[in-house]
């Protein structure tokens, strides 16, 4: 996901990301990194017992929804920030 533009077909659609092709590429690069951690994750909670996988599942998944926006957010106001105090 990194090498592609940005775009509103692919990607995480993160309204702050769309800010600039930096925030768009640091924002990718988070969630590329965040998926395969939270890949590994589920694949290991094959091995739990079957009331273990729904307290590991559930919040891996909402992490994964929430994480890179809220990365890209931050950014955004840094990045604002970082102009502002110039």
């Amino acid at each position: 996901l990194p090498k592609h533009s940005i775009n509103f077909a692919i990607g995480v659609k993160a309204v702050h990301a769309y800010a600039s092709s930096d925030l768009w590429t640091q924002t990718q690069r988070f969630a590329a990194k965040l998926w395969v951690i939270a890949g590994l994750t589920l694949m290991l909670s094959a091995f739990l017992p079957f009331k273990g996988k729904g307290v590991l599942i559930l919040p891996t998944i909402l992490l994964l929804a929430l994480l890179p926006r809220l990365y890209a957010k931050y950014r955004y106001e840094k990045s604002i920030g970082d102009k502002a105090s110039k």
